[in-house]
């Protein structure tokens, strides 16, 4: 099975990630990156080497997508046995 997710680059990695509201800075160390996440009341940081954010970037986005899938059919449960199923037509 071929997965539906393309190669992301450096710069689309970066992109997605502030859209996911993370703060991007260059190192501590050469070759490094840090995302900073700041909530109400706190601050996390992850350093991880620049080749690696495109994969991490990648592995965020099939997550995010299997839990979308999985609330979806969870919704579609949920509003089918809410509602009962459909008469058969007549």
């Amino acid at each position: 099975m071929e997965s539906n997710i393309v190669k992301l680059s450096f710069e689309s990695a970066v992109q997605l990630f502030q859209e996911w509201g993370f703060r991007i800075e260059e190192g501590p160390g050469h070759e490094e990156v840090t995302l900073i996440l700041e909530g109400p009341a706190h601050r996390s940081h992850y350093v991880y080497e620049v080749d690696q954010l495109p994969q991490i970037a990648e592995a965020t986005l099939r997550v995010r997508r299997n839990i979308g899938a999985i609330k979806a059919r969870q919704s579609f449960s949920w509003r089918y046995q809410a509602d009962g199923p459909s008469p058969a037509p007549q």
